[in-house]
């Protein structure tokens, strides 16, 4: 049981980081958004964002503050 909840935590681990990561870069972001990725991690989770939005979500399911 502890080897299944080990293999699973890494995975949880990067999925929170992403949502964190998200929930920074654009928790203070205009709708119209002047935005300028400054490093690797901006340009994905501006990507993850543009998706998101683009496949119906909103911004209010991405950050929540």
């Amino acid at each position: 049981m502890k080897k299944i909840m080990s293999g699973c935590l890494a995975p949880f681990v990067l999925l929170l980081f992403l949502i964190v990561m998200i929930a920074s870069v654009f928790s203070n972001m205009d709708e119209g958004g002047d935005f300028t990725p400054q490093n690797p991690q901006e340009k994905i989770a501006l990507g993850v964002y543009k998706f998101v939005l683009e496949n119906g979500g909103t911004k209010n399911l991405l950050v929540r503050g």
